[in-house]
C-alpha cells in the first residue's frame, strides 16, 4: 500500500485518543464514595437558583426553588421524577417561602400572604419582616423586630420580644426565638411557651462575623444543640465556620460556642470552611450536610458535598459528590436521597445523589449523557495539553542538535548506517530530555497525582518511554527505511507524532 506509513500513523494516534477517551469514561463512572451514587441531574430545573426548600407530601416531596426575583415550585416522586408546579414572580424572593402543593405562604411588599390551591390569596398580616413555617405552626415577626405572632391549632398569640429578632426556629413542639445585639456582639435564645417568653441564655459572637444560619435541635431527652454557621472576611477572602453549643431548658447557663472539626474520611485531612451547614433527622439519627472546598492530591482546589453523623465536636464526613466547580444548598429529603444545586456556567442545576443500592449500581454502569460528557471532557483536557506543546522546544531543540551532530560524526560511514543512527539518536534524545525535564522542572508529583492510572513518579518516566516507542512504531510496523532523501521527513514525523501522543496522554494533566 502506497500510503501504508500514513495509515499506520493515523491508526496509532487514534488508538491513543481512544485510550484517553476510555480513561475519561471510566472517571465518569466512578462513584464519589462507596456509599453514594454519582450526581444525577433532574431535567428541566436549571436557573439562577439560590435557595431550596423541601416539604414531604403524599408519595413524594414538594420543592420551592428560589431565584433572585421569583420562586419555582415542583412536585417530586420518591424516585426523583419532578415536574414543575408553577411559579410566583410578584413576591420578595429574598424572604422565606413555604409551600406543600396545597398551601403557599410568601411575602409581597412586607405583606404576609396565604395562597390556596386555586390561587386565591388572603392577607395574613402587613408590615412583616419574615416568617417561619411548619405544617402545624406559623410564626411571623414584624419590621420592628420585637413583635412575634404565632399561629397553630392550639395557640394564637402575639408576643413582645426584648431583643431584635434574628430568626425563629421551629422544632416539633418547641419554638425558639433567636435575637441579635449588634452593639454588644451577642445573640440570645428564648423559648416561647404558651403565653410567655422565657429567656434562656445569650452567647458572644466574634466582631465581624456574618451569621448565616442558626439551628436548634434536640441532642437527647434533656439537652439541646445550637449550631451557628457564620462567615468572616479575612485577607480578602470569605472564611466560613460552624460552631456549636449545648444547653438545657431547665438549668440556667452561659454556654460558649465551640468550633466543629470536620475530617474527610477518604483523605484523613481536615475540611476547612464549610458552607450551607444543615442538620436533618433521619430515622432518629442526626445527619450533617455541608459543602466545602477541598485540596486534591495534585494541589488543586475543588468543591464537594459532604455528609456526616452529627457530633457537636468532631465529625468524619463522607463525600456525596465528586469534586466539582461549585455545589450549594444540600438538603436531605429522606434517608437515601440528597438534593443540591450544581453550578453550570452562570446557572444552578438541580441534582441529587442516592445511597440506594440499585441507584448506585445504575450510575456505575453509566447514565445518559456519559459518552458525550466524556468526549467533551477529553477535548477540554487535550486543549490544556497545548500548554505542554508551547514548552516542547525545551526537548525538541536539544534532540535536533544531537541528531545533527551524530549525522556529522557518522557522515564518513555508509549512508544507511549514518541515517539510521541519526534517526535513533533523535528519538532517544527526545525521551531522555523529556524524562529529565519532567523529573526536575515540571513537578512530576502533581502530574502523577492528576493522572488516574499512575501512583508513583517512576511510572511517569515509563509513560514517556512508551510514548517514544509508539512514535517510532509506524516505521517499525511498515519496515520503512531511513535514507538520505527522507531523513528530515522521518525526523519531523517522529517529532510531531511524539508531541501529539504526549499532548494527549500527559499534556491533558500538565496543568
Amino acid at each position: 500500500m502506497k500510503n501504508k506509513f500514513t495509515v499506520v500513523t493515523v491508526i496509532i494516534f487514534l488508538l491513543v485518543v481512544s485510550f484517553q477517551y476510555g480513561i475519561m469514561l471510566r472517571e465518569q463512572h466512578k462513584l464519589p464514595s462507596d456509599e453514594w451514587s454519582r450526581t444525577l441531574p433532574i431535567e428541566g430545573f436549571q436557573d439562577t437558583y439560590s435557595r431550596l426548600t423541601t416539604v414531604p407530601v403524599n408519595e413524594g416531596y414538594f420543592l420551592t426553588l428560589h431565584t433572585f426575583d421569583k420562586v419555582d415550585f415542583a412536585k417530586c416522586t420518591v424516585d426523583m421524577e419532578c415536574v414543575k408546579e408553577g411559579s410566583i414572580n410578584d413576591l420578595n424572593a429574598y424572604k422565606n417561602v413555604w409551600a406543600d402543593g396545597t398551601d403557599t405562604y410568601f411575602i409581597r411588599d412586607s405583606t404576609l400572604i396565604y395562597r390556596d390551591s386555586a390561587n386565591k390569596e388572603d392577607v395574613i398580616s402587613k408590615d412583616v419582616l419574615d416568617f417561619s413555617k411548619t405544617k402545624e405552626t406559623l410564626a411571623y415577626w414584624l419590621n420592628d423586630q420585637h413583635t412575634l405572632h404565632v399561629e397553630s391549632k392550639s395557640l394564637s398569640h402575639t408576643y413582645t420580644i426584648e431583643g431584635d429578632i434574628f430568626d425563629v426556629n421551629l422544632d416539633n413542639d418547641d419554638l425558639f426565638v433567636v435575637t441579635k445585639d449588634i452593639y454588644k456582639n451577642t445573640m440570645g435564645i428564648s423559648l416561647v411557651q404558651q403565653n410567655e417568653v422565657k429567656e434562656l441564655f445569650s452567647f458572644r459572637i466574634n466582631a465581624g462575623d456574618m451569621i448565616q444560619s442558626v439551628s436548634i435541635f434536640p441532642k437527647n431527652a434533656t439537652d439541646y444543640t445550637l449550631m451557628v454557621g457564620s462567615a468572616k472576611n479575612s485577607g480578602g477572602a470569605t472564611v466560613q465556620s460552624v460552631r456549636t453549643l449545648t444547653f438545657n431548658l431547665t438549668e440556667p447557663s452561659t454556654p460558649t460556642l465551640t468550633l466543629v472539626k470536620l475530617v474527610d474520611v477518604q483523605t484523613g485531612r481536615e475540611v476547612d470552611f464549610p458552607r450551607y451547614p444543615t442538620v436533618h433527622d433521619v430515622k432518629g439519627q442526626k445527619k450533617f450536610l455541608f459543602t466545602a472546598d477541598t485540596y486534591l492530591e495534585d494541589g488543586s482546589e475543588a468543591n464537594t458535598v459532604f455528609i456526616a453523623d452529627f457530633n457537636p465536636e468532631e465529625m468524619t464526613a463522607t463525600p456525596i459528590s465528586k469534586p466539582g466547580e461549585l455545589y450549594s444548598r444540600p438538603s436531605m429529603v429522606d434517608d437515601t436521597t440528597v438534593l443540591y444545586f450544581e453550578k453550570k456556567y452562570s446557572e444552578n442545576t438541580l441534582v441529587y445523589a442516592s445511597s440506594d443500592q440499585q441507584v448506585r449500581q445504575s450510575t456505575v454502569n453509566g447514565i445518559p449523557g456519559d459518552y458525550l460528557e466524556a468526549f467533551f471532557s477529553m477535548g477540554f483536557y487535550i486543549f490544556k495539553g497545548l500548554v505542554l506543546v508551547l514548552l516542547s522546544f525545551l526537548w525538541i531543540l536539544p534532540a535536533y542538535a544531537v541528531s545533527y551532530g551524530v549525522m556529522l560524526l557518522l557522515q564518513k560511514r555508509q549512508e544507511g548506517v549514518s541515517m539510521h543512527f541519526t534517526y535513533a539518536s533523535h528519538i532517544v534524545m527526545l525521551v531522555v530530555v523529556q524524562v529529565i525535564l519532567f523529573v526536575t522542572l515540571f513537578n512530576s508529583d502533581r502530574i502523577v497525582a492528576r493522572i488516574p492510572y499512575l501512583t508513583e513518579d517512576w511510572q511517569l518516566s515509563l509513560i514517556l518511554l512508551l510514548t517514544g516507542i509508539l512514535s517510532i512504531s509506524p516505521m517499525l510496523i511498515t519496515r520503512k527505511k531511513v535514507t538520505e532523501d527522507n531523513l528530515m521527513r522521518m525526523v519531523l514525523h517522529v517529532t510531531l507524532l511524539n508531541l501529539a501522543i504526549l499532548m494527549v496522554i500527559v499534556g491533558s494533566y500538565f496543568v
